[in-house]
């Protein structure tokens, strides 16, 4: 989807992370977009590894919870970690000597929003949820259902949704800051976080 406020332009591309036909998608719409900087959805920690490699990429440890995700996401098409969005992403900006920003939460920032938002209740449901999860059978005929229903059973517990809220106001403000500077911004954000992003850009609407 790309946005525009008749100076900038916004493409938000909504990745299903962890899917590989996701990087190359991406290469794709960088190709033809052009952009100016590649705006991540992850922490700036996390930036800084992907950019210096996939194979020392902390995040390419994958916790329970990215082993459930990932058990059911393999159905819909071959999977990878580091995410091969982000790592195509990276690889894209290093290449075309475009900067790579994170417009996401510092690790210490979602930290303390973590602490503000989630209830002693909400981390107990969650492990529940989890084990819920790990074993449901999912109605998503695509990859991009199923990253979104997902998330819909976790978003029920409200703390993890007030939670999800606050990321994606601090994504579109950090996106629209990127815009007041650059022409071409392309943001990489988790499909499952597009719409809340975008409904936060005030003064961008769809182009076309």
């Amino acid at each position: 989807m790309i946005l525009t406020d008749g100076r900038s332009r916004i493409l938000v591309f909504g990745a299903v992370r962890g899917l590989v036909e996701e990087g190359r998608a991406l290469l794709e719409l960088a190709g033809s977009f052009g952009p100016d900087v590649m705006a991540l959805a992850v922490s700036r920690e996390e930036l800084r590894a992907l950019l210096q490699g996939p194979e020392v990429d902390g995040s390419s440890e994958m916790t329970n919870y990215d082993e459930a995700y990932a058990g059911h996401l393999s159905r819909y098409g071959e999977i990878a970690m580091p995410p091969p969005d982000l790592v195509s992403a990276c690889r894209f900006a290093l290449e075309r000597g475009i900067p790579a920003r994170s417009v996401d939460l510092t690790e210490r920032a979602m930290l303390e929003a973590s602490l503000r938002y989630l209830r002693p209740i909400d981390t107990m449901r969650y492990g529940m949820v989890m084990r819920n999860l790990a074993g449901r059978r999912f109605r998503a005929t695509t990859a991009r259902e199923f990253a979104v229903e997902w998330d819909g059973h976790i978003l029920r517990l409200r703390g993890f949704r007030d939670l999800e809220r606050h990321r994606e106001r601090h994504i579109a403000a950090r996106l629209l800051a990127l815009a007041r500077r650059y022409r071409r911004v392309l943001a990489v954000v988790e499909i499952q976080r597009m719409e809340g992003i975008v409904a936060h850009l005030v003064g961008f609407e769809p182009e076309g």
